[in-house]
């Protein structure tokens, strides 16, 4: 059985389509965080899974998680190809609560796959030059983050900062303004105040019934 450690994390040159960005971003589609921005896009609740059997369950719907995985930096940066996404029913969700148990933020779960992905790196579509405010405190006892999480969010709560000018007044290297950056803009915390920001079209999962309604109307012409 394939285990998390035996599969090969992806370097930063192995990126599949590094030669075609700019070289401080890394290209979202390549990681999780690419599966879990269609999902919520769409409201899809899903599973998505290893060969190993570790496992999130992501429902938008509810807008929480349910996590097993035993380590989450290293599932973060598997490359996509590493996972397995299935769709779920309403019943299908059902069976993963239990007991009236309740998920953690969803939000939580988007800033750990876009830092984890980052490695230092700002994501695709966001620039260096932006201007971005924090509209609301994320939980950082519960994130990881760099060290200086707390000055970069009270200085970006207040005022409205560039990203190269922020790592200047508060002396925080600019490789962790990129995972704060990119956390922050996954997760819906950071607002792009000069210039509009562009959400990019992603298609749905595909529904896991979709080859059954395929054949009952080829059954059915």
């Amino acid at each position: 059985m394939q285990m998390i450690k035996d599969i090969k994390v992806p370097g930063l040159a192995e990126d599949t389509n590094q030669k075609l960005l700019d070289d401080y971003h890394f290209n979202p589609e390549n990681y999780l965080i690419s599966i879990l921005s269609r999902a919520v896009a769409h409201k899809q609740d899903i599973l998505v899974s290893l060969t190993s059997g570790e496992e999130l369950v992501v429902l938008p719907s509810r807008g929480d998680f349910f996590c097993n995985v035993d380590n989450m930096e290293a599932f973060c940066l598997l490359n996509i190809k590493a996972f397995k996404v299935k769709t779920l029913t309403p019943s299908d969700c059902d069976a993963y609560i239990k007991d009236g148990q309740n998920g953690r933020n969803l939000d939580e779960l988007l800033w750990q796959t876009s830092y984890y992905a980052s490695q230092g790196r700002l994501i695709k579509g966001c620039m260096r030059e932006d201007v971005i405010e924090i509209s609301n405190w994320p939980n950082l006892t519960r994130l990881p983050c760099p060290t200086s999480a707390m000055s970069i969010t009270a200085l970006l709560t207040r005022y409205p900062t560039s990203i190269t000018l922020a790592s200047r007044i508060l002396n925080v290297p600019i490789e962790d303004m990129f995972r704060f950056y990119s956390a922050a803009f996954s997760s819906g915390f950071a607002v792009v105040k000069n210039r509009e920001s562009k959400t990019p079209e992603l298609k749905p999962h595909p529904g896991n019934n979709m080859l059954g309604k395929l054949l009952s109307r080829v059954l059915n012409l």
